[in-house]
């Protein structure tokens, strides 16, 4: 029964104009180690049948091409930024077999064995058999690729998401809420101002008040992790739980595309006025069935546009990826708890904008032993 106080409307202007400031830039040079943190890398493994010339091939996009070479035991491990990838078995530099779509998460892995049938398959590569984990969909994990993001039916924001996890909720919508008007989270049961927020490593978390943080464009999330307890120092500043975003990258592959969404009031359900109901309350005004708080001719629609496109800059070396979304809000709330004859109109306009450029400084960059990483910073402006 409590209004959108001026605070509240004052401070959420100021984080709108942070996000429209906020161009989130990575610059990637080598795609070896780190994209910002460690967090953004995942694994590759496995194990092969044992025989002469072997080697495991892992193409990707934004130019990642990488050939490593099988152990004694048959086994074989890559880290690598998160993405999907072609994992291919290689003969004496010939393809036997090979598994596409294999996307492995930050700070995880995905196991990719080559198997041969029978005894005599073990010193031949005549007949392989690809075996791996299916891409389900496991609500007790806390990572979620672009590809389930795509298939589940839940709103277009990172704390959706996040309630996926066991243990997350919603705060109480009494609460100010995130910088960018989103629900705060509850995080098995601890406040909402005990959260962090990442994209890419950087902490995006709101500063006045610890209250939610900005995320990325949804149709520019590769992965988000959803950490309830146990992570790293990395993720510092937080005793509740951690939201932590991967953006997309380019590739070699141009991709572009276009979205909007519309919720209009009239098919939203009826607001409804509120009215004292306890039959022990004898003061005027407070009696039960006595009119508590207008809000019948309160309404609120919302549409969302967001749009992407990616590709290379120079083939095989420079690649960049740019996602922009623009939420405009439009809102009329009764100003007064007794009273129909006041009403206040209002909008909420919450751009965001995401871009990245990967860059393979030379051939075979992925190879480097260090990486180079260049920070791009913004600027909040009033």
């Amino acid at each position: 029964m409590k209004g959108t106080s001026r605070g509240s409307l004052l401070r959420r202007n100021l984080f709108q104009r942070k996000a429209l400031t906020l161009a989130i830039g990575s610059v990637t040079l080598g795609l070896a180690n780190t994209v910002w943190a460690q967090a953004t890398n995942g694994t590759i493994y496995g194990t092969v049948p044992i025989a002469a010339g072997e080697t495991i091939q892992i193409v990707g996009g934004a130019g990642f091409n990488r050939t490593v070479e099988v152990d004694a035991n048959g086994k074989y491990s890559v880290t690598l930024p998160v993405g999907t990838y072609t994992v291919s078995l290689l003969q004496d530099g010939s393809v036997v077999d090979s598994r596409s779509g294999v996307s492995p998460v930050a700070a995880g892995a995905v196991a990719v064995d080559f198997a041969a049938k029978g005894a005599a398959a073990s010193s031949t590569l005549g007949t392989i058999k690809v075996t791996a984990q299916a891409a389900t969909i496991d609500v007790s994990t806390t990572n979620q690729t672009s590809k389930q993001l795509q298939q589940l039916p839940i709103a277009r924001t990172a704390e959706d998401i996040a309630t996926l996890a066991p243990g997350v909720n919603m705060g109480s919508p009494e609460l100010s809420g995130g910088p960018l008007g989103t629900p705060a989270l509850v995080f098995g049961g601890a406040s909402t101002a005990e959260n962090a927020y990442y994209v890419d490593g950087m902490n995006t978390t709101e500063l006045l008040n610890n209250q939610g943080g900005i995320a990325l464009p949804y149709g520019a999330i590769e992965q988000q992790q959803t950490y309830i307890s146990g992570y790293d120092a990395r993720y510092g500043r937080s005793i509740g739980g951690v939201v932590s975003q991967i953006g997309k990258s380019g590739s070699d592959e141009w991709h572009f595309g276009v979205r909007s969404l519309w919720q209009p009031g009239s098919l939203r359900d009826d607001p409804v006025n509120y009215y004292y109901a306890n039959p022990l309350v004898t003061k005027t005004g407070n009696r039960a069935g006595d009119l508590a708080a207008f809000r019948k001719n309160d309404g609120s629609s919302q549409t969302i546009y967001d749009a992407y496109v990616s590709g290379p800059i120079i083939e095989d070396k420079l690649f960049f990826f740019l996602g922009v979304e623009q939420d405009d809000s439009h809102y009329r709330k009764t100003s007064s708890f007794r009273s129909s004859a006041t009403s206040e109109d209002f909008a909420v306009h919450d751009p965001k904008v995401y871009a990245k450029i990967n860059w393979n400084i030379k051939e075979r960059a992925q190879d480097l032993g260090n990486d180079l990483r260049l920070r791009l910073r913004h600027r909040a402006t009033r």
